[in-house]
């Protein structure tokens, strides 16, 4: 015990033993993840109140998962996982450097700023698909005015009129052809975009309505 030193409750098991010739980088790492479960969690790996119930606990390497010890925190499973590996019993079992700690959180960190930068993405292109609905609304109303028109029109013909008298249909007719071109491709427009934030976020809620939304319209 005379080669323990340091406060029982962030100690290795090689360490908490005394067992000095095991002691190598890989101690090192279970100090590391020590700080990081503190981190975590709020406590050490060890928080007993005795010192020497925390010395028995790190010679067995006895530490509670930090996602168990603070469940109220949503603790990151990634972060979890590396600060458990990062405290395993056995020295095999652990980041074999802290170079090997360091790139588990550092990917960690990758992830939440990839993930920043999907949502950003997904903002910027759902703000871009409303814009186009707003669009394919204008252009639909325009193609359903002009059907109606066209319909209240035709009705006042008769199929003997001469062409003077059709002439006016038939330019309604055109008119309402070519909106309902608008609109289709109106509509292609507007699909894709909300498909493309739906290829980045399947699960985006406002973009999915305003699919159903629009088909049903169609």
């Amino acid at each position: 015990e005379g080669a323990v030193q340091g406060s029982p409750a962030y100690m290795a098991p090689e360490q908490a033993r005394g067992e000095t010739a095991e002691i190598d980088a890989r101690t090192d790492v279970f100090g590391l993840g020590a700080i990081l479960y503190e981190v975590l969690t709020g406590s050490p790996p060890y928080p007993d109140s005795s010192v020497q119930a925390a010395l028995g606990r790190a010679r067995r390497g006895d530490v509670v998962p930090p996602g168990e010890r603070a469940r109220g925190r949503s603790i990151p499973p990634a972060l979890d996982e590396a600060c458990r590996k990062a405290l395993a019993a056995r020295k095999e079992d652990r980041f074999q450097s802290a170079r090997e700690l360091h790139d588990a959180l550092q990917r960690f960190v990758e992830g939440i700023h990839d993930a920043e930068r999907r949502a950003a993405e997904v903002e910027r292109l759902r703000r871009v698909a409303h814009g186009l609905r707003d669009e394919l609304r204008g252009a639909e109303e325009r193609e359903w005015d002009l059907r109606r028109r066209e319909g209240v029109l035709r009705a006042t013909l008769a199929g003997d009129d001469p062409e003077e008298k059709k002439q006016p249909l038939w330019d309604l007719s055109a008119k309402a052809s070519a909106a309902r071109e608008e609109a289709s491709a109106a509509f292609n427009r507007t699909t894709a975009a909300y498909m493309a934030v739906l290829s980045i976020d399947p699960g985006d809620a406002q973009s999915r309505a305003a699919l159903s939304e629009i088909y049903y319209a169609r």
